[in-house]
C-alpha cells in the first residue's frame, strides 16, 4: 500500500504505509523513527489527474495525517521545489514551512520570496485556520565566504525593497529574523554542504547517524527552529 492509495481511497488505513527505520549503534543502543516512503504515483500523474482522482484534491493529505496527531512529536514532509500537487498538499497539511535556499542562486532566493509572499498566503486563505506559518529561510548548500555573503545580502536587500514598493509586503523578518533597527543583525542560519550527507544515501543511513559533524549541523538546525 502506498501514500497515493490512501489519498485516493478513504477506506484505507494510512498506518499501513509506515515503514519503521532502526539505526543500531556500536554501544548496543538503537534509535527508531517511522517513514512513509515517497510514492512515484504522485509524480506520474498530472496535477489535474490527481485532483480528479483524489477527493478534496490537495486538501486531502491534511485529513490523512490527522491520524498521527497524538502519535508523533513532529511530522516532517519533504516536498519538491515545484508548485505541483504534492507541494500544494504539503502546505495544506503543515503547521509550519521551513524554506531552504541557496546564497549563490538568484532564482532560489526569488523562489523563497515567492513562497512566503504568494503561496503561503494563498493556502492560508483556503484553510481559514491561520496556517501554515512560514519560518525564516535558511541557506542550504556550499559554504559561504564573506564576499559571497555580502553579495547575497545585497540581493536580499534588493528583493525586500522591491516587494515593499510593489505590494507593501515586508519580507525582512523572513530573511533576517533577528534584525533590529538598532543593531542591524542580518544573520541567516546556514546548513553547509557536507560530503558525508550525500554519501550516506548509498548506505541507506541518514548522515547524522554516521558522522558527528553532520549531526552537529542538524542539531543546530533543530535548535534554531524547533527547540525553545
Amino acid at each position: 500500500m502506498s501514500l497515493y492509495d490512501c489519498l485516493s481511497d478513504t477506506d484505507l488505513n494510512i498506518h499501513d504505509t509506515i515503514q519503521a527505520f532502526t539505526v543500531k549503534f556500536k554501544s548496543g543502543k538503537s534509535l527508531q523513527f517511522d517513514v512513509i516512503p515517497a510514492d512515484p504515483k504522485l509524480g506520474n500523474f498530472t496535477e489535474q489527474d490527481l485532483a480528479a482522482r483524489i477527493e478534496k484534491g490537495s486538501a486531502r493529505l491534511k485529513d490523512v495525517l490527522k491520524a498521527f496527531v497524538y502519535e508523533y512529536d513532529y511530522i516532517f514532509i519533504d516536498c519538491p521545489t515545484n508548485w505541483m500537487f504534492f507541494s500544494q498538499s504539503s502546505l495544506y497539511a503543515c503547521d509550519a514551512v521551513l524554506i531552504p535556499t541557496k546564497h549563490n542562486n538568484l532564482a532560489s532566493l526569488d523562489n523563497a520570496a515567492k513562497v512566503i509572499k504568494e503561496l503561503v498566503p494563498k493556502v492560508k486563505a483556503a484553510r481559514r485556520d491561520s496556517g501554515p506559518i512560514a519560518l525564516p529561510i535558511f541557506f542550504n548548500g556550499e559554504n559561504i565566504t564573506p564576499p559571497q555573503l555580502k553579495i547575497a545580502n545585497q540581493e536580499i536587500a534588493s528583493i525586500i525593497t522591491r516587494e515593499i514598493k510593489a505590494s507593501k509586503f515586508n519580507l525582512l523578518p523572513y530573511f533576517y529574523p533577528k534584525y533590529m533597527k538598532d543593531d542591524n543583525n542580518t544573520k541567516i542560519f546556514s546548513l553547509p554542504s557536507y560530503a558525508i550527507v550525500a554519501g550516506a544515501s548509498f548506505a541507506r543511513i541518514p548522515a547524522v547517524f554516521k558522522d558527528s559533524t553532520a549531526a552537529k549541523y542538524y542539531l543546530e538546525l533543530a535548535k534554531e527552529y524547533f527547540i525553545l
